[in-house]
This record gives C-alpha cells, sequence and structure tokens, in this order.
C-alpha cells in the first residue's frame, strides 16, 4: 500500500522543465544599468545574469570593473556576457547626461535621506528607467548621487544595512518587471 501511495504522489508531481522547453517573456520595460567600481569578478558575472534574466535593454560597466576576459566573470556569466549588450565606458557622468537627455528616469540604488523604497516605488511600463549602482564598498558616489532623479533602497530588516550588490540588482529589477509586466 505504502508504494501505491509513494507512486500516486510522485505522478502527480509537476515535472521539472529544460531549458529548451522554457519560452521566455518579452519584457514590456526599458531598463539601462551602469555599474560603476564594482570590484568582485563574481559580482561583474552575476549582474551579467541577472540582466539577461530580467530584460535589461543595455549594460554598461565602468573602466575599473573586471572585464569579460576574467575567467571567473565567464564563469559567473555563463555565457550572458554573450547574450547582453554591454560596454565598458570611461566617462560615467556622460552616459548619464546623454541617458536623462533622451528622457529616461535615472534612479541610484543607494539608501540616502530622500530614498524611496523599492516596494513603494510605482514603477511605470511606458517610463524608460537608467540605473547606477556603486561599489561593493562605498555604493554610489554622491557627485553621481546628485545628477540622479531618484534614489531607491532596498529597506533592511536585519541588523545589516546593506546587502550584495548584484543581490540588490536583483530584488530592484524584480519590483520594476513585477510591476511593468
Amino acid at each position: 500500500m505504502a508504494n501505491v501511495i509513494r507512486l500516486t504522489i510522485l505522478q502527480s508531481m509537476e515535472e521539472q522543465l529544460e531549458h529548451s522547453q522554457v519560452s521566455n517573456l518579452k519584457p514590456n520595460h526599458t531598463i539601462v544599468v551602469l555599474a560603476e567600481g564594482i570590484q568582485s569578478p563574481e559580482n561583474v558575472g552575476s549582474i551579467f545574469r541577472i540582466c539577461d534574466a530580467m530584460g535589461v535593454k543595455k549594460l554598461y560597466f565602468s573602466k575599473d570593473c573586471p572585464t569579460t576576459e576574467s575567467r571567473k566573470v565567464k564563469r559567473t556569466a555563463r555565457s550572458t556576457n554573450h547574450s547582453i549588450p554591454h560596454e565598458y565606458v570611461e566617462n560615467v557622468l556622460e552616459l548619464i547626461q546623454g541617458y536623462q537627455s533622451k528622457g529616461y528616469k535615472c534612479q541610484a540604488l543607494e539608501i540616502t535621506s530622500g530614498s524611496i523604497s523599492v516596494y513603494k516605488y510605482k514603477f511605470l511600463a511606458e517610463e524608460k528607467y537608467f540605473l547606477l549602482i556603486g561599489s561593493e564598498r562605498h555604493g554610489v558616489d554622491a557627485d553621481r548621487l546628485s545628477l540622479l532623479n531618484e534614489h531607491i533602497h532596498i529597506p533592511m530588516f536585519g541588523k545589516n544595512s546593506s546587502m550584495n550588490v548584484a543581490t540588490s540588482l536583483g530584488i530592484y529589477l524584480s519590483q520594476l518587471c513585477d510591476a511593468c509586466n
């Protein structure tokens, strides 16, 4: 009797799909991400994977970030560095100003005295977003914060006041995708 019950339970479980069986969604949002001052190759690789998964239109890195030539970046990115348009930029301020002039809502993922919780922010599908994420150690530089329209933060419930930059990006993009798609 126990074997019959076990077989019935196994038959009723949903089957895990293979990559070839999955049809990915088309994004109904426009988001460009700039990662500045990232030091860890594993974070760069994770940022590629997250941006690919969440439909980021283009990914920028400042020149001081590990490149896709890094073995650790390649291993962590798992080929998403080939599927998402990306560029390493010299002049971050020019890039931000260029997206502002194109009508993008330019934001920083950083906790500030005026930042808005990512859970309360009203993302709109018709808006175009440009997001700046900063280094693991220092976050987004103060001179960059003054250029950006809005600052978004992730509320923390534990004792720490911040989390991994790639994880934070994933939370932000998940909220954006949920609101716009």
